[in-house]
């Protein structure tokens, strides 16, 4: 397999050094009967490190190289595996092992590689550090490697010198050390959301009582919008925090989970700054403030904003804007809302397909906007009280999630600005929305 009989082939300031005594490095079997004999060492915390290699010098001239490491003042522990089977158990019987040096060529000719495979996909580990460590890079390409494989470097054993396998394992840790933090603040992510998901089925069976008086239902909606903001903000916050502390340190399966808690925690938000409006239309409090806007530059900002949904289901997108001017006098919250609720019903009632947006002047007296998709489009039933609040689509192929209050408060926005709306959808067609905005001069 990889032949290194020369310690010098691997790292370059450890040659002469020699094997003193068998105490000097111990096994995973002996390091454990000697903590045993020591009851005050037992709760000691240590960084683990797996060499997989089946060349037992390889396995001795690392332990030499890295005698005496520490990270954080926390020394490392070293667990061997002179195959991928055997690695396998070891990941099994010790999930938190931290770095792994791995080699490519050992029972197999890839078996170092389907190692790589069973540790991401059969065993879920997606934090531990993999450094491939090949002697023969001709059978295991770099490029080829990287690409197809989730590892987190690749070196041959000739370049990893002494201090540059030092330099390695201090990075791997380190890395290793932010994705912890950040599994650990997403677990309380989850628990917060958890609890937050009671509360609001709590506050769900509190709503179908309030309904059955405006005051009742004006007293509900406040109360689960001054419950649910504040702690909110304070996790995306920190969450938004410890993302641009580690934003080097991660693989791009931690960067896709700080997008879906961005995104998810920035929706509840949305969600709650509905019941907020709909409070304030319906009690008349809501105080319109009119000014010129451009409506291409309102689009773009919410466009923007809906960038990560729209890329991840894998939308095309179309905006064509054939009006003269499209500044138009409005309140440019409402107007926004307006718009806001329109597009992201498109984006998210539609998984496959297009969404076209198109603006348009009816000589200079309207400004016309439809919002058109290819989604799943609304059954007729629903149609017919789809701007009642907290009516949701539970036919068609529906998921029924949501508070059921975008078209209500479009509708609602709709009637303050004195703007036209109209629907037209067909079950598995898809919906368009039709605007007419009055110019004013």
């Amino acid at each position: 397999m990889d032949k290194f009989k020369n310690y010098e082939d691997l790292f370059a300031d450890a040659s002469g050094q020699e094997d003193d005594s068998d105490e000097l490095f111990l096994t995973e079997q002996e390091s454990e009967l000697v903590e045993i004999g020591k009851k005050e060492d037992e709760s000691l915390e240590k960084w683990k490190i797996l060499i997989v290699d089946d060349e037992e010098d390889i396995h001795h001239v690392t332990r030499i190289a890295l005698k005496g490491f520490t990270f954080r003042g926390i020394p490392v522990v070293f667990y061997d595996a002179y195959s991928a089977a055997e690695a396998e158990k070891i990941l099994k019987k010790h999930p938190d092992i931290a770095l792994i040096l791995l080699d490519v060529v050992m029972e197999t000719t890839n078996a170092g590689l389907d190692l790589v495979k069973i540790i991401r996909d059969k065993l879920g580990n997606k934090v531990t550090q993999i450094i491939i460590r090949t002697g023969q890079p001709g059978q295991a390409p770099e490029r080829d490697v990287i690409v197809s494989y989730e590892i987190n470097d690749y070196k041959t054993k000739t370049e990893l010198t002494s201090f540059k396998l030092f330099t390695v394992a201090l990075a791997s840790l380190r890395a290793y050390e932010a994705v912890q933090k950040i599994g650990r603040l997403n677990e309380e992510f989850k628990l917060e959301i958890n609890r937050r998901i009671r509360k609001e089925k709590i506050l769900e069976h509190a709503r179908e009582k309030a309904e059955k008086s405006e005051q009742q239902k004006s007293v509900f909606l406040h109360q689960m919008s001054e419950k649910v903001q504040g702690p909110l903000n304070l996790i995306l916050d920190s969450s938004d925090t410890i993302r641009k502390e580690v934003k080097d340190q991660v693989n791009d399966n931690i960067r896709q989970l700080f997008d879906d808690m961005s995104y998810s925690g920035k929706e509840i938000i949305r969600a709650v700054q509905m019941i907020n409006d709909l409070s304030e239309i319906q009690a008349d409090n809501y105080e319109v403030n009119r000014e010129k806007i451009s409506v291409s530059g309102a689009i773009r900002d919410i466009l923007d904003d809906e960038e990560y949904a729209i890329h991840k289901s894998g939308i095309d997108l179309v905006v064509e804007n054939k009006a003269n001017s499209d500044i138009i006098l409005i309140d440019e919250y409402a107007f926004g809302q307006i718009l806001s609720n329109v597009i992201d019903n498109a984006v998210k009632n539609t998984k496959e397909g297009l969404i076209e947006i198109k603006v348009s002047q009816d000589n200079d007296k309207l400004l016309k906007i439809s919002v058109s998709d290819t989604g799943r489009g609304m059954s007729q039933s629903f149609q017919k009280e789809m701007f009642f609040p907290f009516k949701r689509e539970l036919s068609n192929g529906a998921n029924g999630h949501g508070l059921g209050l975008g078209l209500t408060l479009t509708k609602e926005f709709c009637k303050l600005m004195n703007v036209n709306i109209h629907i037209t959808s067909k079950p598995g067609k898809g919906t368009r929305v039709f605007l007419s905005i009055p110019l004013r001069k």
